[in-house]
């Protein structure tokens, strides 16, 4: 994140250029939902921003720290676009950004940047949850989520989408282990119904995740809820036969 000296000295740079005649949402009420098709909202409203704007916004709320050059950008989002009308498309689109949230992004003649803690939304919800060991938020925000995909409908190419597999990967990777980690908190504190909602929110997300499933089976055999134990086996058992992932392991089976 940009702060201090090198954001004013970018800011100084970039210029306003009639920012001050925009529209602008205010940054601290503005939330950023980047699962699902990404959106900016402020209240009720939803910002009217490109796809690309969307998906350049959240690109940079995922990055860290959240900034890059304006040549990965235009690499990123405008890939079939020469160089020089793809920096005018770049310009463009800051132009609809400094719209909807005005000074929070900012940019120099080789770098664009968010001030990403002026954004909230699902993502930094689920971070914040994570960072604090939340499991009531936990559960919350992974209910909000469900199963959307991250960024979901946005493709622009090939540079794009190797980005988004790894970023998907890596966030499901945190949020898994996270999830893994509050459970086992959770029964230790003696809160098997928090541990259990728990799991239950992550196996909407993924129903395929066996050390959380095994986690939950051994809670409700502790329970001595065996039908509901049983059900449970059954349901991911079943999910790995429609995937043609075989029988659940070890973990799996009690």
């Amino acid at each position: 994140m940009i702060v201090g000296g090198a954001r004013e000295a970018l800011r100084a740079s970039v210029g306003r250029n009639g920012d001050q005649q925009l529209t602008s949402l205010v940054a601290d009420r503005a939330a950023l939902k980047v699962f699902g098709s990404p959106m900016l909202v402020c209240g009720a409203t939803v910002a009217p921003l490109g796809r690309r704007a969307r998906g350049l916004l959240a690109y940079l709320a995922l990055s860290h720290p959240p900034r890059a050059t304006r040549e990965r950008l235009t690499g990123l989002f405008w890939p079939d676009r020469g160089e020089v009308q793809a920096r005018a498309s770049l310009r463009q689109c800051l132009v609809e950004l400094r719209g909807a949230i005005g000074e929070e992004i900012v940019a120099d003649r080789e770098w664009v940047a968010l001030d990403a803690g002026a954004l909230q939304g699902d993502w930094t919800a689920l971070e914040a949850a994570l960072a604090t060991a939340d499991t009531a938020s936990l559960t919350a925000g992974l209910t909000a989520v469900g199963s959307e995909p991250l960024l979901d409908g946005m493709e622009f190419g090939e540079a794009f989408d190797d980005w988004l597999r790894a970023t998907r990967a890596a966030v499901d990777t945190r949020l898994a282990a996270g999830v893994l980690k509050s459970i086992g908190a959770a029964r230790q504190a003696g809160d098997s119904a928090a541990a259990l909602a728990l799991a239950d929110a992550w196996l909407l997300r993924d129903p395929l995740d066996e050390a959380v499933a095994a986690a939950a089976i051994e809670i409700e055999v502790a329970q001595n809820a065996q039908v509901a134990a049983r059900k449970r086996y059954r349901n991911f058992e079943l999910a790995l036969m429609r995937l043609g992932e075989g029988e659940p392991g070890p973990a799996g089976r009690h």
